[in-house]
């Protein structure tokens, strides 16, 4: 999480192919250095293709999701994961809010703020690892804007601090799933 650190640099995190699309398009109009972090599991996802041509904005958050009891704020491959928990989530009688953050800086506080208001509560999802990794920096720096809307601690749901074993097997015991998303949001949405 270093390169969140260094004044002037703008950090991209797209979710999709239609996402990476529009802000490498917003990337390369840029004046300022832009890092644009693509996740190697997210090549092999389908959807259908947005043929437009507009660049999409760097430093604006995208609400996918309405809800209404927890918000979940998410980057890169973690969003696909929020949605996938967002829907199980439905069922359970919980009403979930997804923001999908696009650009880690500039981090985009107003949308994530508006939406905290509304909902009370905060999870956030990050690949990184949970200590000195990406969530605990936009934790720092959205608990500053929220903290009098919050009814319940800020949650971050992150891959373990061990690090990442080879193999598909053991790699997804340490990273996040959407079965971890759904259990801290319904324990958030059920004691707070």
């Amino acid at each position: 999480a270093f390169f969140l650190h260094v004044p002037g640099l703008k950090v991209v995190a797209p979710s999709s192919a239609n996402a990476a699309a529009r802000l490498l398009r917003a990337a390369i109009q840029d004046p300022d250095p832009v890092l644009f972090f693509e996740h190697k599991l997210l090549y092999d996802v389908e959807e259908a293709w947005c043929d437009r041509r507009d660049s999409g904005v760097l430093g604006v958050a995208r609400r996918l999701r309405r809800g209404k009891d927890v918000t979940i704020v998410a980057y890169s491959r973690g969003v696909s994961l929020a949605l996938d928990a967002a829907e199980i989530l439905e069922g359970q009688g919980v009403s979930a809010e997804i923001i999908d953050l696009q650009t880690l800086a500039p981090l985009d506080v107003e949308t994530c703020a508006h939406s905290v208001e509304k909902t009370g509560r905060l999870l956030l999802v990050s690949e990184d690892c949970a200590r000195g990794g990406v969530a605990a920096i936009i934790e720092a720096d959205l608990s500053k804007r929220v903290f009098d809307f919050l009814r319940a601690p800020i949650i971050r749901v992150s891959a373990q601090d061990v690090p990442v074993p080879g193999g598909r097997e053991l790699e997804d015991m340490v990273m996040v799933s959407s079965e971890q998303i759904v259990e801290q949001a319904s324990l958030l949405v059920e004691n707070y």
